[in-house]
């Protein structure tokens, strides 16, 4: 409640310090106003370092979702909440300096979106003269056009998104949206074993401790019995795929690195135990840790995805 009444203050004294300095910003236009916030409009999970901003400190995006887009500037006044929740300007430009500075998330997290989704593109002459590959598209911008063009598409013909909803106005940050849930973070219950990973090489175990047959009992709940006795895994709309982290490092701590692994087969014996052929897909941070209660030792994690590029190895140390 401190805190809350804290921000809720300082928001407050941003107003007033606006209102006094600079009582013309009422009668800027609209396309003036946005000029402005493109020098200080941050989205969640663009440091700081990316470009000089002149914001506040305890302002300024981080990872922690916080940001001056969706956290300060709609407070300001009514007309750039307003602006802000009807233009996609901002986030167009968000976009692109993400691509540009931290191109192993979000480079690859449009290319991703661009494969999964490329196959509704209904532009047959353009499909046939690109065939649609991710490396036609190099820069952040092109990048971005393409990833908003594939997805006017699926609004067109009513194409279901995970995590992103057709009702919604702003085209770039549905695609931002899609990035941040699909690639950027995951929390699991967590698989511990140290060893060496290769993305997209299949790892085969046994799973017949208490803690790792609740684990992958949990994981495999959403899909039907046929995925539980080794058949095929198909997608369910609350989730596209079972998966799990994989800490195959040697010591499990804040900031280790580690793997994440989708579960590609699954058979499940009555008394609990499994056995599972799991695929490594992307390398990631530990942000948060904690053991279960009651779980035998069972620990859940969650992470931030670092890179996922074929044929890369990590060695864990």
């Amino acid at each position: 409640m401190e805190k809350r009444t804290a921000t809720s203050s300082s928001l407050s004294n941003q107003r007033q310090k606006m209102s006094h300095s600079f009582p013309q910003f009422k009668e800027l236009s609209d396309d003036n106003i946005v000029s402005i916030l493109t020098f200080i409009g941050d989205v969640p999970f663009e440091l700081s370092v990316c470009t000089p901003r002149v914001i506040l400190p305890c302002f300024v995006g981080s990872e922690d979702g916080q940001s001056t887009i969706t956290s300060i500037l709609p407070y300001v006044s009514k007309k750039i909440y307003s602006i802000l929740k009807n233009s996609d300007y901002l986030w167009k430009l968000a976009l692109e300096r993400l691509v540009r500075n931290y191109p192993w998330r979000w480079k690859i997290g449009l290319q991703h979106f661009i494969s999964e989704y490329s196959s509704y593109d209904v532009d047959v002459t353009r499909k046939n003269d690109s065939n649609c590959k991710v490396s036609d598209y190099p820069s952040g911008s092109d990048l971005v056009n393409e990833s908003i063009r594939i997805l006017k598409i699926c609004d067109d013909n009513l194409v279901y998104i995970d995590h992103i909803y057709v009702t919604d106005k702003s085209l770039h940050q549905r695609i931002f949206k899609w990035v941040v849930m699909k690639n950027m973070k995951i929390t699991s219950p967590l698989f511990f074993m140290p060893g060496r990973t290769d993305i997209g090489e299949r790892i085969a175990l046994h799973f017949f401790e208490p803690r790792y047959r609740a684990l992958i009992a949990e994981v495999m709940a959403p899909f039907p019995d046929v995925a539980r006795r080794g058949g095929m895994i198909a997608a369910t709309s609350s989730r596209a795929s079972p998966c799990f982290i994989y800490a195959n490092c040697m010591r499990l701590r804040l900031g280790a690195t580690v793997t994440i692994v989708q579960v590609i087969q699954c058979v499940m014996y009555p008394d609990g135990t499994a056995d599972v052929v799991l695929e490594p897909f992307a390398f990631a941070r530990i942000e948060r840790l904690r053991k279960r209660n009651n779980s035998g030792e069972l620990f859940e994690g969650q992470v931030a995805i670092l890179r996922s590029k074929e044929h890369l190895i990590i060695s864990t140390a």
